[in-house]
């Protein structure tokens, strides 16, 4: 039988098992906060630069083989364009290593960088990536970005192809 002085004595046991499940939820929402705070910053999601890039890459559409890329946009002939190109592809291969690690969700990237995006500047490069692989002997090199493009489209599996898009708009255009 439980008696009033077991009651009494339970209490301040229960008060550190409470204080500790809230402090240690405490300390996980501030580090969730700080990863947020983190990947925002170190994603540039929001800046223009960003929005530049994208829209300047997303015009690189005049080539269909990796030798034409090479000939049009390799860092010897066009450093300008060739840095855009890679730090897009690395970017999205930075996101794909966050969702990978748990720090990121699906949901979150594809509210961030739109599944077209996503889906379409990978199909619009996969030709140069191939080949880049085989080049550099680097079979799991963007393998974090092909992941994340796997999956984007899989959940997403009606999204045009961004190439397609780009140069029916240009053709328009002239």
């Amino acid at each position: 039988m439980v008696t009033l002085n077991d009651v009494w004595n339970i209490i301040p046991t229960l008060s550190v098992v409470v204080a500790l499940v809230y402090y240690a939820a405490t300390l996980r929402n501030i580090e969730k906060t700080r990863m947020r705070d983190l990947i925002n910053q170190r994603l540039q999601v929001a800046s223009t630069e960003y929005y530049r890039i994208l829209q300047d890459v997303r015009l690189m559409v005049d080539w269909e083989t990796p030798e034409e890329f090479y000939a049009k946009y390799h860092y010897t002939v066009n450093p300008q364009a060739f840095a855009k190109i890679e730090y897009l592809l690395n970017l999205y291969s930075s996101v794909g290593i966050l969702h990978k690690d748990g720090i990121i969700s699906l949901d979150w990237i594809f509210q961030l960088y739109p599944p077209y995006t996503t889906i379409g500047i990978w199909e619009q490069f996969e030709p140069y990536i191939e080949k880049a692989r085989i080049t550099m002997n680097d079979p799991n090199w963007l393998k974090p970005y092909e992941e994340l493009y796997k999956e984007a489209r899989r959940r997403y599996p009606n999204t045009s192809n961004l190439k397609q898009i780009t140069q029916h708009l240009l053709s328009e255009k002239r």
